[in-house]
């Protein structure tokens, strides 16, 4: 758990290893990219196209969302079939921050199983919901870590247990 926390904490703050680190702009000037991974997409060409297109608007920063699973139970978390892997999120990250754009990652549940809107849900299980998305969260933070990711958002429209304290746990 210290790990995880120390993981979350400073996603953004280690030693760069594939990309130079793009600092929030005080005005951020920016995009919201939903981030599905179709089988057979070329991923590197699609986020070069996708990330020009950005940039042609004079953004300075992105946001990528990108989504996953959770029962309404709140015992199982992971990964949908469109969901990019951590790899994947990583070479939209480098190439975003190849372009001068500052990077922020959002996991966003998907609501489709919820049986209701993501921001009144609330698992009932919340000790094992916590212990299944830190498990699905640790791959992502490990990427955005080391590729200098300015912001991981850890709890995206998650309103109704928005005061947890197990959220304290997560990002510790």
């Amino acid at each position: 758990a210290a790990s995880t926390a120390a993981m979350l904490l400073a996603a953004c703050s280690s030693p760069a290893q594939t990309a130079a680190q793009v600092p929030l702009p005080s005005l951020q000037l920016g995009v919201d990219l939903d981030f599905y991974a179709t089988p057979g997409t070329n991923i590197t060409s699609t986020a070069r196209q996708d990330i020009a297109y950005i940039k042609g608007l004079h953004a300075n920063a992105v946001s990528i969302s990108f989504p996953f699973y959770s029962d309404q139970a709140g015992s199982v978390v992971g990964p949908l079939p469109k969901t990019p892997s951590a790899d994947q999120l990583g070479t939209l990250i480098v190439t975003a921050e190849s372009a001068g754009l500052a990077v922020t990652v959002r996991p966003l549940l998907n609501q489709d199983s919820l049986g209701k809107a993501r921001v009144h849900w609330k698992p009932a299980h919340l000790a094992a919901w916590f212990g299944a998305y830190q498990q699905f969260l640790l791959p992502y933070v490990a990427v955005a870590q080391g590729d200098h990711a300015a912001v991981f958002v850890i709890g995206t429209e998650l309103n109704a247990f928005a005061n947890a304290s197990q959220w304290v746990t997560l990002r510790n």
